[in-house]
C-alpha cells in the first residue's frame, strides 16, 4: 500500500515537474522573440494609465483602477497593507475598495526595474513611493513598496491579473 501511494506521489510530481518545465520554457523571458511593436505599445500605454489609476487610488477613488483588472475568478492581490491573499474578481474588488479608504490625498511615483512582454501575458517589476496622510491624520507618511504586475491579454486588452506589492525594501535578516 504504501509503495503503490509513494509511487503515485512520484508519478505526480514527475508529471507536474515534466509539465512545469515545457511551461516556463515556453513562457521565459530568454525564449521568447522580441514582442510586435503594437503589443508593446499598447502595454506602455496600460502601464500609463494603471499609474494615473493608481494615483486616483490613493486620492480614495479606486474606480479607474479597478476599472484595469481582469474580472475573471482567478485574478489575485496581495497587497503593500498586508493581509490575506485575494482571489476571485468580487474579492479583489472588496479590497481596492477598502485600500483607498487608507489613502488620503495621496500621491505616487514609481520606477520601473523590468518589464516582459509574452504573446498573451506580460509583467512589471517596479518601486513605489507613496507619500499620503491616514485617515483622521495631519502628519504625511511615505510608503515604499516593491511590486509586481502580472497582466495578461483578453478580448485584446491588457488586464490585470495579478499584483504582489510589499514594504520590505531593505534587507531582512532570516527569523
Amino acid at each position: 500500500m504504501k509503495r503503490a501511494v509513494l509511487a503515485g506521489l512520484v508519478l505526480a510530481w514527475s508529471t507536474l515537474a515534466v509539465g512545469s518545465a515545457s511551461l516556463f520554457a515556453v513562457s521565459a523571458p530568454s525564449q521568447s522573440p522580441e514582442p510586435p511593436a503594437g503589443r508593446e505599445a499598447a502595454f506602455d500605454k496600460t502601464l500609463v494609465q494603471i499609474e494615473a489609476a493608481q494615483v486616483e487610488l490613493v486620492r480614495g477613488r479606486p474606480a479607474a483602477f479597478k476599472a484595469l483588472w481582469s474580472n475573471r475568478d482567478d485574478v489575485t492581490l496581495t497587497g503593500g497593507l498586508g493581509g490575506a491573499i485575494e482571489k476571485g474578481w468580487d474579492n479583489v474588488s472588496r479590497r481596492l475598495d477598502w485600500v483607498s479608504s487608507q489613502y488620503v490625498d495621496g500621491s505616487r511615483e514609481h520606477e520601473e526595474v523590468v518589464r516582459f512582454i509574452g504573446q498573451d501575458v506580460a509583467y512589471v517589476v517596479q518601486k513605489e513611493i507613496i507619500r499620503f496622510r491616514a485617515p483622521g491624520q495631519t502628519a504625511r507618511v511615505t510608503q515604499e513598496l516593491r511590486a509586481v504586475m502580472v497582466l495578461r491579454l483578453e478580448s485584446g486588452t491588457w488586464r490585470i491579473s495579478h499584483r504582489q506589492a510589499d514594504s520590505q525594501t531593505t534587507k531582512q535578516p532570516a527569523r
